[in-house]
């Protein structure tokens, strides 16, 4: 999902008159918080590691991840799209922190294999979501044809990085003028 807003992004960014060299001038600083958070949820997802040390350390780490995303936001909070990325991580990290580390995924309509997967437990960032789920219509819930379950959170990321990509590709106006000029 978030490689099809990103090319929709760049694409209704350049049908606006953008370009893609004006992303190189408002590109986002601190890059490496947001790769060391993805590297970590990675980690978790493929380390060759004990599965009891898994259990007991990756709802810690996997809460931690989210902790480098919020300080990247707080970082660049003056670039577009930026607040609702933030806030699409926040009602993440919300039901995955009110429910012990994991994401609940709800079963209904989901692969056999994504179902055996949750059951077994092989994915220590996503749990099968049951009537305890606590904040349940913040998990993932919606249907996406041939993705699986999505949130609502991960649609307003998704949202924020479309509008971050179309407004940053646009040359910036200098205010109290008609002029344009690159930053």
């Amino acid at each position: 999902m978030f490689f099809e807003f990103t090319i929709l992004g760049v694409l209704a960014g350049w049908l606006r008159g953008g370009r893609i060299k004006h992303l190189l001038d408002k590109a986002p600083g601190y890059p490496f918080l947001v790769v060391l958070a993805f590297l970590l949820q990675a980690g978790l997802s493929f380390a060759p590691l004990p599965r009891s040390l898994l259990e007991l350390y990756a709802p810690l780490v996997h809460i931690f991840s989210y902790l480098l995303l919020f300080l990247f936001f707080f970082l660049n909070r003056r670039l577009p799209g930026v607040f609702l990325m933030a806030l699409g991580v926040l009602l993440n990290f919300l039901v995955i922190a009110a429910n012990g580390g994991v994401m609940p995924v709800s079963p209904a309509g989901l692969s056999p294999e994504a179902l055996e997967a949750l059951a077994v437990g092989r994915n220590f960032l996503h749990g099968p979501a049951t009537p305890d789920t606590r904040l349940y219509f913040l998990a993932d819930i919606i249907p996406v044809i041939g993705r699986g379950k999505i949130s609502a959170g991960d649609i307003l990321l998704a949202a924020g990085v479309f509008h971050f990509l179309q407004q940053a590709m646009q040359r910036k106006r200098v205010k109290g003028t008609r002029s344009y000029r690159h930053r």
